[in-house]
């Protein structure tokens, strides 16, 4: 939210944050929930400029958060008792140009595809984000049956759940991921899943870059949720495979080395710079003469949540250190390049000797 709020509050436009599924504000253990963590950033970077609206149907979750945003003093947080998808359909209606984050983690799979459109077909010029988590055991669940009939008898209970990921997923193609069997196991089903819904996400041309996070316990753990975002901007792009990079690898790693003589270590310390090198140098052997930044870009659309933007410059740096590839812009005082240093800016060429294999 920091990032984000701090610079589209630069845009003139009303901020519209909704969170359709609230909750009461706290945790169990007592740490802040989407509803309270949305509304202190908000009034730290954007005071004046927001509204905010956290929707919750359950009567307990409502007043409990309505007392938490009360108390905190917060006159923009506005909680919304009621049905969050009919409350939700209402205020996406009414929508104008205001500058819209959609928050959306649903109990279960309460969020079909139908109620984003309207979103996925906003002009250009308006700021529009999707941030929506997907729950994967209950998407299995719903799509384990091969056939909606039984011994020529349809079977009302399976076409009913096979409709609603229909609904759900935009469209019937999850029956080739999940019912037909071709992919070797869940994890790789969830995502060629996760990757078609993105698919459409993106497919107005509006929202064009898309992620997913998946979140689980540990490695070899089930996925619980994919948390996916849609925006129309590249640094959102960039922004988020770094924060979910990090987030995920953190906390893969803790789990692994926790009571572990490796406890204290960072995840950092076990990444292999080998493979964002040969990525990186087969990217400026593939597009000569791009930025720093461009590269980047590219490497992120296709390899989302692998790498960190630092170890990406590390990786261009060696490269040009080892003489594989050299700077081609050039250092001249008040120039693109003032120093020796690399930037975003500097484009690259593969260097004479360097040869790919």
């Amino acid at each position: 939210m920091p990032p984000y709020l701090a610079k589209v509050a630069k845009l003139g436009k009303r901020i519209l944050i909704v969170d359709a599924f609230a909750g009461p504000g706290r945790f169990k253990d007592g740490t802040a929930g989407s509803p309270l963590i949305i509304a202190k950033a908000a009034e730290r970077f954007a005071p004046g400029k927001y509204d905010a609206y956290f929707f919750n149907n359950r009567e307990s979750h409502h007043k409990l958060l309505a007392s938490i945003l009360e108390r905190q003093g917060i006159s923009a947080a506005k909680p919304v008792f009621g049905d969050a998808i009919e409350q939700l359909t209402h205020l996406i209606e009414r929508l104008r140009d205001e500058t819209l984050f959609l928050y959306f983690d649903p109990y279960g799979l309460n969020c079909e595809f139908d109620l984003l459109r309207p979103l996925l077909e906003r002009h250009k010029s308006f700021s529009t984000e999707i941030l929506i988590n997907l729950h994967m055991p209950i998407s299995h669940r719903l799509g384990s049956r091969h056939r909606v009939q039984r011994d020529g008898i349809e079977d009302s209970q399976i076409k009913s759940y096979h409709e609603k990921l229909t609904r759900v997923y935009g469209g019937d193609f999850w029956r080739d991921i999940l019912v037909e069997g071709q992919y070797a196991n869940a994890k790789e089903r969830e995502e060629v899943l996760i990757d078609n819904y993105r698919g459409l996400l993106a497919s107005t041309g509006y929202l064009s870059f898309t992620g997913a996070c998946p979140i689980r316990e540990k490695t070899d753990s089930a996925t619980k949720y994919f948390m996916v975002f849609a925006s129309p901007h590249p640094d959102a792009l960039l922004l988020l495979n770094d924060e979910m990079c990090k987030s995920f690898n953190a906390h893969m790693h803790n789990q692994e080395v926790k009571d572990t003589l490796f406890a204290d270590s960072s995840w950092t310390e076990w990444r292999n710079p080998g493979r964002i090198r040969d990525i990186a140098l087969q990217s400026v052997h593939d597009f000569p003469r791009e930025t720093r930044l461009e590269l980047w870009r590219r490497i992120v659309g296709a390899h989302f949540m692998r790498f960190t933007k630092s170890e990406f410059g590390k990786a261009i740096k060696h490269l040009c250190d080892t003489g594989k590839i050299e700077c081609i812009t050039p250092v001249i005082r008040g120039g693109t390049r003032p120093t020796k240093r690399l930037n975003d800016n500097c484009a690259f060429m593969p260097s004479a000797t360097s040869i790919m294999f």
